[in-house]
């Protein structure tokens, strides 16, 4: 039998928490066509930004020999951007998630709900030594700062170019 303990529940949390996130916040924007599709183009965006960023700043990760062998051994590649830390992809993508739903819900549970979430999730990725603490805050902040821009985007897309109207009855 599986005994559950609150560690295994961490790393659970902290290796498939951004991926839960990501389905949760398409479900709560299955409705929202517009915000939709935005979030799916931001969210493909925001994962070539990281690969890139990882690639440009070769920053190593607190842990880095031993993943470095591992990925090494999985991937037969020495240098895979998945061998650098700088910044965090999990932090990333939580940030970017918890600014579009802070921004299109305005809904202080949902919010704080993510919060949360991305707080376990930085914890569990610094615990385990896959990341330092700059690591985590630069990821969070360039996904936050994806998922605003992203949220600005659509929401412009949803109001569109709205010009007034001439009076119907008023004199001429």
């Amino acid at each position: 039998m599986l005994h559950i303990t609150p560690e295994l529940l961490l790393n659970y949390l902290g290796i498939f928490g951004p991926f839960t996130l990501i389905i949760i916040t398409g479900l709560l924007l299955r409705h929202k066509h517009t915000y939709l599709i935005f979030f799916i183009c931001g969210n493909i965006f925001n994962l070539f930004l990281n690969i890139l960023l990882k690639l440009i700043l070769k920053e190593p990760r607190p842990n880095n020999n031993k993943f470095n062998n591992i990925i090494g051994i999985l991937y037969g590649i020495p240098n895979h951007f998945e061998v650098y830390g700088m910044p965090s992809g999990h932090a990333q993508a939580c940030g970017f998630l918890l600014a579009l739903v802070t921004y299109i819900f305005h809904n202080p549970t949902i919010t704080c709900v993510y919060i949360f979430v991305t707080f376990l999730i930085m914890v569990e990725r610094y615990l385990r030594e896959m990341h330092s603490i700059t690591q985590l805050i630069a990821g969070l902040f360039v996904g936050y700062s994806v998922g605003y821009i992203t949220y600005i985007l659509a929401s412009r897309r949803i109001v569109g170019n709205i010009k007034s109207k001439p009076d119907d009855f008023a004199p001429k």
